[in-house]
């Protein structure tokens, strides 16, 4: 087990960025999870499942897609100085 056969859609925030990569091709874009859900009937999917149904969006490709999800934390820069 992974965490793509323990995590479902639905577990993760609205906000949250998943990275879809082609395998063939290489050729990769971001999605929501709320984007997701609205291709309909993948509410209640593992990541894996949700892997296997999606495709290569660039034209005549259609190669199955990898994902990954991208963790992007507000950071603020070192704010130290010399005394």
């Amino acid at each position: 087990m992974n965490w793509k056969t323990e995590i479902q859609l639905n577990d993760l925030d609205n906000n949250q960025k998943l990275e879809l990569t082609c395998i063939l091709c290489g050729h990769s874009h971001y999605e929501k999870p709320d984007s997701l859900k609205q291709q309909g009937g993948m509410d209640f999917l593992y990541l894996d499942e949700v892997e296997k149904h999606l495709c290569c969006t660039r034209p005549y490709c259609k190669g199955r897609v990898k994902l990954a999800i991208l963790y992007t934390q507000d950071t603020e820069g070192f704010v130290g100085g010399l005394s």
